[in-house]
């Protein structure tokens, strides 16, 4: 018997969240080797940094550990100068990976019947700058519509609303619940869920 089951991704905000994570990683390291490359700075230098510090990065979002990778004000401007291009890059990438999501549910035929596989994802508790990149693209994209604006079918996007975290004008993700509710005016299909917590 063939099973028509659906496809449902439990906090899909925190999955994501450490994809951008190490995007970001990748993005600074190779953005620092790049301006290394058309600057006076040594690239050794700049590779030996990179290599000793690693856990010493700064993260998306924070650049609090900049002034920790060097003392040096020319090597500390390179690396201020590619924190601000791997944050740019990032968050380009993490869009485009959004709007795949968005697309390949839509377009992917492998239920009986060709039909698009039934998937849900729940999102909105997760509060790290990573997950709430993750969570912004991916309404941004479901706003944009497919092709040429039509609304997708799939996934069903479910925003779990929680006290403390997005209920409230003052709590961290609440810009993001506003964002839902943008995109469930416009892109209604009967099938945006609110869950409550």
């Amino acid at each position: 018997m063939l099973s028509t089951g659906g496809q449902s991704i439990q906090d899909f905000d925190r999955a994501m969240a450490e994809g951008v994570r190490r995007s970001f990683k990748k993005e600074f390291e190779e953005c620092s080797k790049n301006l290394a490359m058309v600057s006076d700075v040594s690239e050794d230098t700049v590779n030996d940094i990179l290599k000793q510090k690693q856990n010493e990065y700064p993260t998306y979002k924070n650049d609090k550990n900049i002034d920790k990778l060097t003392d040096d004000k020319e090597l500390n401007k390179l690396f201020k100068n590619a924190y601000k291009l791997a944050c740019k890059r990032v968050e380009e990438e993490t869009h485009q990976a959004m709007e795949s999501v968005i697309f390949n549910l839509n377009s992917m035929h492998s239920r009986a019947g060709s039909q698009v596989p039934f998937s849900s994802l729940n999102f909105g508790l997760d509060t790290s700058e990573e997950g709430r990149l993750a969570m912004k693209e991916l309404l941004l994209a479901q706003e944009a519509g497919l092709g040429h604006g039509e609304t997708s079918i799939f996934p069903i996007t479910i925003f779990r609303l929680k006290k403390g975290i997005s209920y409230d004008p003052s709590d961290p993700n609440y810009d993001l619940f506003k964002l839902a509710m943008r995109v469930s005016a416009k892109r209604l299909f009967p099938k945006q869920h609110w869950g409550l917590q």
